[in-house]
């Protein structure tokens, strides 16, 4: 269902920090929480939102990736499972929302790239998500019990 009713933001981990592969457009009406950077030239100040005329200078630059910080991802969803290489363990569930903690267990985990739910106030709500999260089944036969209890 996730799949079905939202775009993703797919992001890097690596010794260098963590990096959000860009698509600007999605950053449109988002208050910057760190400063937007094209090489070593400021587009959008930490603070400030993002209008369309940054999100232009941002696609001129051809900026493909922004270094983003941990408190980025807090309250981001996850699109998928995140499961321990070596263990098979799931450390963290899709559509869990990222806490402090979970964001330390994610980099810990040694795991390269993840995915989040792309949601925005605008137009792109997180609405299916806390439905599924409010919703305890986990198959058909459940809910369909559930809904007729």
């Amino acid at each position: 269902i996730i799949d079905l009713f939202f775009e993703t933001n797919q992001f890097y981990v690596s010794s260098g920090g963590i990096q959000l592969e860009l698509v600007a457009d999605r950053l449109r009406g988002e208050t910057a929480l760190f400063d937007i950077m094209a090489g070593d030239q400021v587009i959008v100040e930490q603070g400030r939102k993002v209008t369309a005329k940054h999100i232009r200078e941002l696609k001129k630059a051809e900026v493909e990736k922004l270094t983003v910080s941990k408190e980025y991802l807090v309250g981001r969803i996850l699109a998928h499972d995140i499961i321990d290489t070596d263990t098979g363990e799931v450390i963290l569930n899709i559509n869990d929302e990222l806490t402090e903690e979970s964001v330390e267990k994610l980099i810990d985990s040694g795991v390269t790239e993840f995915k989040t739910l792309y949601t925005n106030d605008l137009d792109r709500g997180p609405y299916i998500s806390n439905t599924l999260r409010v919703d305890q089944t986990t198959s058909q036969v459940e809910a369909q019990v559930e809904i007729y209890r």
